[in-house]
């Protein structure tokens, strides 16, 4: 062979390792920056955003018409402070609203629900995550931790004095409603639980997850991205996946709502938690929805729904 055919081989070799090798640099710096991403929501970060989010904090709480309305701190068993706002009930019933994943500090997302189910008469306790709102902490745990700040909002209800503990429920939405999911396995006294655009398991929606956070493809990035995640916090994500729990809450009744055109979570989710759930379980499809927009393009259907499935399991004769 040639000097110079083998010379050119050489360069090409040498070329196309220099490439492969930035191509890999490129991947594992990007997966673990959007890993830290998923993983922390530091404190001054969020303050500076709500700062400059006129709709984030309790500002717009008149606009929604809720006036009657305290504000509390939440103590956890772990030792973290979360502030929350408390609706008292009017209809002897008080649901636990629990936001989605790095959600504004009592942003609409949460104060819509919160607002129809206050104007039907039902109390709310609405606390702000570990690493949300002004909350402590500063990561995400993705359900491993997060049951302790449910549990907080739950013993909260226990001790006042005004709360029917018989008449507890819980709303939770997209991260939310997995967590809610997880917690009510573990609290069988919660007598009813909607899960709005809940994913079933972290497997099946990081590839989606990650492409609507991050403008990342799911292939090579999900998995690695997720490998960086599980390395962060010293745990497997599957070990809180919600269709591992939703089994254990029959026969507490569950509603979940889940649209075809999520794009933030795997649409199938729903699906999955509805066949896995035992009795009662409902289950509303729309296949035109987007992530979130139960609240948003169908506000009167949702709140005629939601409110619908917590009279029934609350409120009506014999539901407790």
């Amino acid at each position: 062979m040639k000097k110079w055919v083998k010379r050119s081989l050489w360069i090409t070799v040498i070329v196309l390792s220099i490439i492969v090798a930035i191509s890999i640099t490129y991947i594992l710096i990007n997966s673990n920056k959007f890993a830290d991403y998923f993983v922390y929501n530091l404190i001054e970060e969020r303050y500076t955003e709500y700062e400059n989010d006129p709709e984030s904090g309790r500002g717009n709480l008149d606009e929604f018409g809720l006036t009657d309305v305290e504000e509390v701190i939440l103590t956890t068993s772990d030792s973290l402070n979360l502030e929350a706002l408390y609706f008292p009930s009017q209809n002897g019933a008080t649901i636990i609203l629990v936001h989605g994943f790095k959600s504004g500090r009592f942003n609409d997302h949460s104060l819509i629900p919160t607002s129809i189910l206050v104007k039907n008469g039902y109390g709310v306790i609405y606390p702000m995550r570990r690493a949300h709102g002004h909350s402590d902490g500063e990561i995400v745990t993705f359900g491993k931790n997060e049951i302790f700040d449910l549990e907080a909002a739950y013993q909260f209800l226990v001790n006042t004095p005004e709360v029917n503990v018989e008449k507890i429920g819980l709303l939770g939405q997209s991260m939310g409603a997995a967590i809610s999911i997880t917690y009510a396995s573990k609290n069988n006294e919660l007598k009813a639980i909607i899960a709005e655009d809940p994913y079933d398991s972290y497997e099946n929606t990081i590839g989606t997850s990650v492409e609507h956070y991050t403008g990342l493809p799911a292939f090579p990035f999900a998995n690695i991205i997720k490998f960086f995640v599980e390395s962060k916090l010293d745990l497997k994500l599957e070990d809180y996946d919600p269709i591992k729990y939703i089994t254990q809450i029959s026969p507490s009744p569950i509603f979940i709502l889940s649209g075809g055109k999520d794009a933030t979570v795997k649409s199938s989710g729903g699906k999955n938690l509805f066949q896995a759930a035992g009795d009662p379980v409902e289950y509303w499809y729309e296949p035109e929805y987007d992530h979130g927009d139960f609240r948003y393009e169908g506000v009167e259907q949702y709140e005629k729904r939601i409110i619908e499935f917590f009279d029934k399991y609350l409120l009506e004769e014999g539901a407790n």
